[in-house]
């Protein structure tokens, strides 16, 4: 019955879209062609014989079919409807094609051709958010539960389905993600043995002229057997269990995380292919209350894993979900996307449903209170007892989140709150979560929270968020033990970090903190605090002075970035690997009590910065001998590479020069170490060094050097002798050599 009733509704809405066509300009003309009154009247008796259908689609929709008879005669129905929309789409395709020509009646349009996989993406618009809902479903590690998952999208003819699958199929992303692809137009005769040849051909290349099934799916099945492969099967009218089980046979052999899209018209289609079901509805279908939907809920707890997408507030205006979205007979959604419901004002009990794992709720505006409500009766169940990942983006009027402590997400490994721009009021975020990884708030700057006390998140990202306090009182030293990973992004109600609260960080990116003046250490700690910190990178904080007394504690720290940390003059960290500073001036200043000579381990560093280093640099023993790599870039008062600085650089295998305005000659005599060099928007240099470049040179880049380009060209530039040894030369992005 239920399918019969989505049928009824599908069918109804098509139509309109059929009636809509017909009365087009284009149309119309083309009907008429030289006989205006023959065409008038085709025409008229086509709509009237459409017509008569419309009131009984609309009946079926709100009556219960039990007669066998009735429920037959609607699938003849369907297929006619069905026809007729294809034949006014070609009708209407040739009409504008046609459009201008007076000959219109001695035009005969074509066989309608099966679709391919290509599509001008120039000449289609405002599918993107459509098309990154099914790459996350393409590109996801979840499985439904199905060895294969199937994708459909469902939808009437002419909104679009083929055109999205095209999008889909030919995203750079899906070729990197897919190790083998394949598209089949199926259309409405369902021939097993020609699409699986077709399978064949496209993940073979090559020509399969038998007929045989039995050796077409061996050969399908070989082909596929541990491959990662993504299959589309557009225009699917099949409706039979047999013959889908018979198709999918081989399928079952290729590497966890294939993928079949299927585009089809049918409901009753998805149903039997699915194992995650997303709906497509034409926004002028005339869907306005979700209420209406109520004969999906059989279909949907169909689904092992199942995405709702309600996509705009014009498709759907009611205030409420209806209760059964919520209820326990869809135990088996494990992911749910609610977005754009504008009108909405309160969630459904969602909580009670138990197998869910991803919930993302995003830009309802209407939802000022995710209450009790949202999780149901908790009395009887424990709500989301299974949720992995919950994610609330952009919900502009939300003032209030009622949370009850009691371990409602106690599987939430990641939680995210972007852009709630709202005055959201929560004492404490969600808590006693033992399974949490990441937490994520970004560009929250109404929401007044603080991190849990016992917080056991591997990662936390904090962005934009001036109302999240961290918690930092001396009686919750330690509280963040299991943190690895900290990112703080204008947050610029923070002055201090004290890092002793982070014993096992390994990542530390503070970004755009305006009143961050210190990372400190209380007295009495000790030095070896931070051994698990390996990479540290401080950009923006203008108000940045000092780093801990005594320098930072972390012996093992590899990599330490500093950019536009205009009043810093620290100390620097030993052991490091990676050392990088732009545009750090008071640290650039007292650059000779760094110490960099000291340290054995560095082999990465890059300074960079409109910086004034004098019109020489490096300074002798400024730099360590380990050094392999060295970028200098924007020292806009820098006139010569130093000689003696580069003298004792014996390990130097990369030079990197660019944006150095003044920059007129390299050292006399570069490290014989020296591998690679490029040169980039330099306009002052003029030439390479007297003695060349040294014989274990192996490729050099040059760009937007326009004194020294002409020097270098081959066999005649007046410095091509110095480097006509090196195998690889490219000059503004022209291979020389």
């Amino acid at each position: 019955m239920a399918d019969a009733l989505v049928g009824g509704a599908f069918l109804s809405a098509t139509l309109q879209v059929i009636f809509d066509r017909l009365a087009s300009p284009e149309v119309v003309n083309f009907f008429r062609g030289p006989k205006r009154n023959e065409g008038d009247k085709l025409l008229q008796k086509l709509k009237l014989s459409l017509r008569g259908m419309k009131p009984v689609l609309d009946d079926a929709e709100t009556r219960q079919i039990t007669d066998q008879s009735v429920q037959e005669w609607v699938d003849e129905l369907k297929h006619v409807v069905y026809e007729a929309d294809d034949l006014v789409d070609e009708i209407a395709t040739e009409a504008l094609r046609l459009k201008g020509n007076h000959k219109v009646a001695s035009q005969k349009w074509s066989h309608r051709w099966p679709s391919t996989s290509l599509v001008d993406e120039s000449c289609v618009f405002g599918r993107d958010s459509d098309k990154e809902e099914i790459m996350n479903l393409l590109v996801s590690n979840e499985q439904s539960g199905s060895k294969i998952d199937v994708i459909p999208i469902v939808g009437m003819g002419g909104v679009g389905k083929t055109t999205l699958a095209q999008l889909v199929y030919n995203d750079v992303r899906v070729v990197q993600h897919f190790e083998m692809k394949a598209w089949v137009c199926v259309s409405e005769k369902f021939d097993v043995i020609r699409v699986t040849k077709t399978i064949l051909e496209e993940v073979t290349s090559r020509n399969d002229d038998t007929q045989n099934l039995n050796q077409l799916q061996i050969k399908l099945k070989e082909s596929l057997r541990g491959k990662k492969f993504l299959i589309v099967l557009d225009d699917v009218w099949n409706e039979s269990l047999g013959n889908w089980d018979i198709l999918k046979a081989p399928f079952t052999v290729g590497a966890c995380g294939s993928k079949i899209i299927a585009t089809t018209r049918n409901l009753g289609v998805a149903s039997i292919m699915q194992t995650v079901l997303v709906i497509i509805c034409d926004s002028g279908s005339g869907i306005n209350e979700l209420e209406e939907f109520d004969h999906l809920r059989r279909k949907l707890s169909l689904s092992a894993s199942y995405k709702l997408e309600v996509p705009h507030n014009e498709n759907y205006g009611g205030t409420r979900f209806p209760d059964w979205l919520g209820d326990q007979s869809y135990s088996k959604i494990v992911s749910l996307f609610l977005n754009e419901c504008h009108n909405l004002f309160s969630l459904p009990p969602l909580g009670q449903l138990a197998s869910l794992k991803c919930l993302y709720i995003a830009r309802m505006n209407g939802i000022t209170r995710v209450g009790q409500e949202f999780y149901g009766d908790v009395s009887s169940t424990k709500p989301f007892q299974s949720l992995e990942t919950l994610h609330f983006e952009e919900m502009s009027e939300w003032v209030d989140w009622q949370l009850f402590g009691n371990g409602e997400f106690s599987q939430l490994r990641e939680l995210w709150l972007s852009s709630v721009r709202s005055w959201l009021e929560v004492t404490r975020l969600p808590e006693n979560i033992p399974s949490l990884v990441r937490l994520e708030i970004r560009e929250c700057s109404g929401l007044m929270a603080s991190l849990p006390r016992s917080c056991a998140a591997g990662q936390i990202v904090l962005a934009g968020c001036d109302g999240v306090g961290l918690g930092w009182q001396a009686e919750m030293e330690r509280c963040y033990t299991s943190l690895e990973s900290l990112e703080l992004i204008k947050c610029d109600t923070i002055t201090h970090l004290p890092l002793d609260f982070f014993p096992k960080l390994h990542f530390l990116n503070i970004w755009s903190c305006d009143n961050l003046e210190a990372l400190s250490i209380p007295n009495g700690r000790g030095l070896q605090i931070l051994t698990s910190l390996e990479s540290v990178s401080i950009m923006w904080c203008r108000s940045m002075v000092s780093f801990p007394q005594g320098g930072l504690p972390a012996p093992n720290l590899r990599r330490f970035g500093l950019e536009s940390c205009l009043k810093l003059k620290g100390g620097l960290p030993s052991n490091l690997l990676e050392l990088r500073i732009y545009n750090c001036k008071k640290l650039v200043d007292r650059r000779r009590e760094w110490g960099l000579q000291r340290l054995p381990s560095l082999r990465d560093f890059e300074l960079r910065g409109d910086e004034d280093v004098g019109d020489s640099f490096p300074e002798e023993g400024l730099l360590p001998s380990t050094l392999t790599i060295l970028t200098i870039a924007n020292l806009s008062n820098l006139k010569s590479l130093n000689k003696r600085g580069f003298q004792f650089l014996c390990s130097l295998k990369s030079l990197i020069i660019f944006r150095c305005a003044q920059l007129r000659s390299l050292p006399e005599e570069v490290p014989a170490s020296l591998e690679t060099m490029r040169i980039l928007d330099c306009p002052q240099l003029q030439a390479f060094p007297e003695k060349g470049l040294p014989p274990s040179h192996s490729r050099l880049i040059i760009r937007d050097c326009p004194l020294l380009k002409p020097r270098c060209q081959r066999d005649r530039g007046d410095d091509w002798h110095k480097i006509a040894h090196i195998p690889f030369i490219e000059i503004d992005d022209e291979m020389i050599s």
